[in-house]
């Protein structure tokens, strides 16, 4: 049974290859373990069923104009493709400052940036600018993941034989409440029969070259290579995106109590002394990531804990430098989705944020963390915007998280290997259908 005021059972859900909607999807009324996948390599991700093409795509285009979570979760849509229609290429129009993540995306053959994307379509000239330098020829798939219509004029934009948007095109009995993104990005697909059967998660692989340039930077940060590395992420990317989020009451409503975030440390370093520590983030979250550095310090002289904030601009070097580490700890942020899809163990804290929509979708361990108040989820909503007292976050305890870290065994002594340590959690026959029925794995 799942506990409202805290974290699940740990129920690991498996997905299964008989029918259609048993995918590990969490009932939406469920609090905490989300989607550890079980038996699965990193190729198999995203082959849980056979696919039925319907015809054969040459060029696709996808666009999402959103932050890194949201452009992680929606590559989903190109692997499925790409399992689908192995011959086809798939090009990617993203927010200007996520190319770097064409380098990590295995199933997409370019990635663009767009800026100022709010601008109308029209007459947004980085728009043409942006399709002229994907090469500008004709489609066979464009599909719109944007449910604003503002993006609509994209679609008059862009030339393509088959154009679909998100939102717009989805069955009237498609509801999206309580399924998770990266479900409902592919499951539009199917609807079209451009994909057959199964769900593929989130990929992200880093090239050697980023390898070498994380193990480099964990020698600068004076990190060894051979422990134990914790990632935690005190600070919070909706606050870091835009400057004048970081002046508003609004922008603190995802984060946790920093006092919190230096107590998680104190109590996993007593129970693993061996543990190192570093504390991730953009620019923006430096001072806050020296804060919590400096109180570790001060309780813990010896203790090695870094900060790599601004020191992974790059994203191949933040994925590099993220899958190195054991298990990761976040608020509802992008690099959370990004551990995720490297197969990283994570931890999300969860809070105004739609967690069944917006939570990680993982072939490797992730349990979302949460407190159930009657206002939540109130993100996006009128109640996010009065809110002043962010206690969804407030009233989660760092017990709390200990017991989630503890349930997932990647910190138990003898657990070196994350993987291994992640494996031993999984409960093979254990799976839940898209109604919240659950069942036993059939023999």
């Amino acid at each position: 049974m799942a506990r409202q005021d805290g974290i699940s059972s740990g129920l690991r859900i498996r997905p299964q290859v008989h029918a259609e909607g048993a995918c590990g999807i969490p009932e939406a009324g469920r609090v905490g373990a989300q989607v550890p996948q079980a038996g699965l390599g990193a190729r198999q991700a995203c082959s849980l069923l056979p696919g039925r093409n319907e015809m054969t795509l040459g060029r696709v285009l996808l666009i999402r104009l959103g932050a890194l979570g949201d452009t992680i979760l929606a590559s989903s849509a190109a692997s499925l493709l790409k399992r689908d229609h192995p011959g086809a290429r798939i090009d990617f129009l993203v927010s200007a400052g996520l190319e770097r993540l064409g380098s990590l995306m295995p199933d997409v053959d370019r990635v663009q940036g767009l800026r100022w994307r709010r601008l109308p379509a029209p007459w947004n000239v980085w728009v043409r600018a942006s399709l002229a330098r994907l090469g500008g020829e004709p489609y066979d798939l464009v599909y719109l993941m944007e449910t604003d219509p503002r993006f609509l004029p994209f679609l008059r934009i862009v030339r393509g034989a088959h154009k679909v948007a998100l939102g717009r095109d989805e069955p009237e009995d498609s509801d999206p409440a309580g399924v998770p993104a990266a479900v409902r990005y592919q499951r539009l697909l199917k609807q079209r029969n451009w994909a057959g059967p199964g769900w593929c998660y989130p990929r992200l692989e880093p090239e050697e070259r980023a390898e070498n340039r994380s193990r480099s930077l964990l020698g600068e940060l004076g990190l060894s290579g051979d422990c134990p590395i914790v990632g935690l992420h005190p600070g919070n990317s909706f606050r870091a995106r835009k400057t004048f989020r970081r002046w508003t009451r609004r922008a603190d409503l995802r984060s946790w109590p920093e006092e919190r975030w230096v107590e998680l440390a104190s109590e996993i370093h007593c129970l693993r002394p061996d543990v190192q520590f570093v504390l991730f983030g953009s620019d923006q979250d430096r001072p806050v990531n020296e804060r919590v550095k400096r109180q570790l310090k001060e309780s813990f002289p010896a203790l090695p804990v870094a900060s790599s904030a601004g020191r992974t601009r790059d994203l191949p070097i933040a994925a590099s430098l993220l899958r190195r580490m054991a298990v990761f700890v976040a608020t509802d942020t992008g690099p959370l989705h990004m551990a995720a899809a490297l197969g990283v163990p994570v931890v999300g804290l969860y809070g105004p944020t739609r967690f069944v929509e917006t939570g990680p979708f993982a072939q490797s361990p992730a349990v979302i963390v949460r407190k159930a108040l009657s206002c939540q989820p109130c993100y996006g909503s009128d109640r996010q915007r009065t809110c002043t007292r962010n206690l969804c976050m407030e009233r989660i305890e760092v017990s709390d998280v200990v017991e989630a870290l503890d349930r997932m065994k990647v910190l138990r002594e003898g657990s070196r290997d994350r993987v291994e340590g992640a494996k031993s959690t999984r409960r093979e026959n254990a799976w839940t259908r898209w109604d919240g029925s659950s069942g036993r794995r059939p023999g």
